[in-house]
């Protein structure tokens, strides 16, 4: 199973504060492509995504959007991915292939 991670964040407030976090889960997950996009910039996409708070997280599995979420939570952005990949509790950490722009 592909599943894609993009990021809507922009630097400040919160997203500095879970930026470090989404730097560690990123060596965790290597089925996961993290994506970061600058929504002054990319406001096609912020549009596209109804993107409404910083930062908000659209999680994709074969293109389609499977899961979103605003706020700086890691218990939240953790449990996403966990679903997504598949990885279980017992299961432990998973090498990490991820490409953070």
């Amino acid at each position: 199973m592909s599943v894609k991670i993009k990021q809507f964040i922009w630097i400040g407030g919160p997203c500095k504060g879970i930026a470090p976090k989404v730097a560690e889960l990123e060596k965790q997950f290597n089925t996961v492509k993290f994506l970061k996009a600058d929504v002054d910039v990319a406001q096609e996409l912020v549009q596209k995504y109804e993107i409404t708070s910083m930062p908000t997280f659209v999680f994709f599995d074969d293109g389609k959007v499977v899961n979103k979420f605003s706020g700086a939570s890691v218990a939240l952005l953790l449990g996403a991915l966990k679903k997504l990949t598949g990885v279980q509790e017992e299961q432990g950490e998973v090498n990490v292939l991820a490409d953070f722009n």
